[in-house]
């Protein structure tokens, strides 16, 4: 039963390091596909100015290439989104979220967090304190777009754009 268990522990956290890896090179890849042009001098600018309190030039410029790589990500998200008439449900993002807390608990070692502990305010998802890196509704429409993309849901070779 112990080794079991070993085993089991052990293949969850390679199938979350796999769905990980997957979804980063598939959004590298449809972000290279879709070869997207913008207005990068507009774009810089626009940062600059709605930013001109909060952060200097110099932190604009050192993370304006991930900016880009990131809008032009979101771009590409919610055109396949509204193209295939894609849908996140409540309860999907709530399990999203409950997942990303329950992995984030197990990364210190902390597993089989009881519901309760997941809960907030009586019954209120955890999904509101969740932000950052990892918002539960961008998250889950970034994997149901690579889901449809690469044909995991529908069995197809991968979509058009």
């Amino acid at each position: 039963a112990f080794e079991k268990e070993i085993a089991k522990r052990l293949a969850d956290n390679y199938k979350q390091e796999a769905d990980y890896r997957f979804g980063t090179d598939a959004k590298d890849y449809l972000i290279a596909k879709a070869d997207i042009k913008l207005p990068e001098a507009f774009l810089k600018r626009w940062l600059k100015a709605i930013n001109k309190d909060k952060f200097t030039d110099e932190q604009i410029d050192a993370e304006f290439d991930a900016f880009l790589v990131d809008y032009r990500w979101q771009m590409i998200r919610d055109y396949l989104m509204t193209k295939y008439e894609l849908k996140v449900e409540a309860a999907e993002i709530e399990d999203a979220a409950y997942a990303y807390v329950q992995y984030q608990y197990a990364m210190y070692g902390i597993n089989n967090v009881p519901e309760d502990v997941l809960d907030v305010g009586g019954g209120r998802p955890v999904c509101g304190y969740c932000s950052g890196s990892f918002a539960p509704p961008d998250r889950v429409r970034e994997m149901r777009v690579i889901e449809i993309g690469f044909g995991v849901a529908d069995g197809r070779d991968e979509i058009s754009c």
